[in-house]
């Protein structure tokens, strides 16, 4: 019998590659709130009774919670939404998962750290410099101290395609403009670590398969500004650098300025990253 999983926010960017991947495997549900799907479940995560019916009736062995606010900026502005979803909708599964045996999974952000003294390990000490990572921060204390059965991933950044139908991302942002002709400026002072979705559904699928337990970091261990990004897009993509240039993007909340994660200990229980240059060339045969 398949092990059953549940992912909570499968209309999302990393749900809708989970659900097309681990469902090879697995007998997987998954749920959504405004983009419906084949066999979607809808639901609001500020509606306790309905998100408790909907784990009780899968009853799966783990729990995907995706359900998040992930642009800082937007955090900034939108607080108290924000702390609904970051924060309060985490609390809420953890009541209805607490005393059942139910892994959940929940990832999370390298920006639970300030980015002053990277790399940072596992069991470094949090301190956000944003709302957003400390709501995350926030979550991740209600998970640890309440459960006992959990996996928290840390992430620098998350890339890729599923199709013309996903999220705007930086990637599609940039190759907008590029079909365009036209210019785009990138900030080129903050240190980011693109991880390729692809990869982080592999890693999902380690930590299910070898039900592990714990943090772990996953990111590229590769430093890459918005700028330099830029350039290899246009490169891999066959579009003039010259449309590339270093500016001020309107950043509304600060940033760490190196937000580098320390991989050992997921790298040793065979946690892989794909190079930038070759996530960006599966990424154009996709499209």
């Amino acid at each position: 019998m398949k092990k059953k999983i549940l992912i909570i926010g499968g209309d999302s960017f990393l749900g809708s590659c989970l659900r097309k991947n681990l469902s090879v495997n697995y007998d997987v549900s998954s749920t959504y709130f405004r983009k419906s799907y084949l066999n979607g479940i809808k639901v609001d995560v500020t509606n306790i009774s309905s998100l408790s019916r909907i784990i009780n009736n899968v009853n799966p062995s783990v729990l995907i919670d995706l359900v998040a606010i992930a642009d800082p900026d937007y955090a900034e502005l939108k607080k108290e939404l924000t702390w609904k979803l970051n924060v309060e909708s985490v609390k809420s599964i953890i009541g209805i998962i607490k005393d059942k045996n139910i892994k959940m999974i929940y990832p999370s952000s390298a920006y639970v750290f300030s980015g002053r003294n990277p790399p940072y390990k596992e069991n470094a000490v949090m301190d956000p410099v944003n709302y957003y990572g400390e709501t995350k921060m926030r979550a991740e204390k209600m998970i640890t101290q309440n459960l006992n059965d959990y996996v928290i991933l840390r992430l620098s950044k998350l890339y890729g395609y599923n199709s013309k139908f996903d999220k705007v991302t930086f990637v599609t942002k940039v190759l907008n403009k590029l079909r365009k002709n036209e210019g785009i400026h990138l900030e080129n002072n903050v240190k980011k670590y693109p991880l390729l979705i692809n990869d982080l559904v592999d890693i999902i699928d380690n930590v299910i398969s070898f039900d592990r337990k714990g943090i772990y970091n996953v990111s590229s261990p590769i430093p890459i500004t918005d700028y330099e990004w830029g350039l290899k897009i246009a490169k891999v993509f066959g579009f003039s650098q010259s449309l590339i240039k270093k500016g001020n993007i309107g950043i509304n909340s600060q940033r760490p300025l190196n937000s580098k994660l320390d991989l050992a200990k997921g790298e040793k229980i065979g946690f892989k990253q794909t190079k930038l240059m070759n996530g960006l060339k599966i990424i154009k045969k996709t499209m």
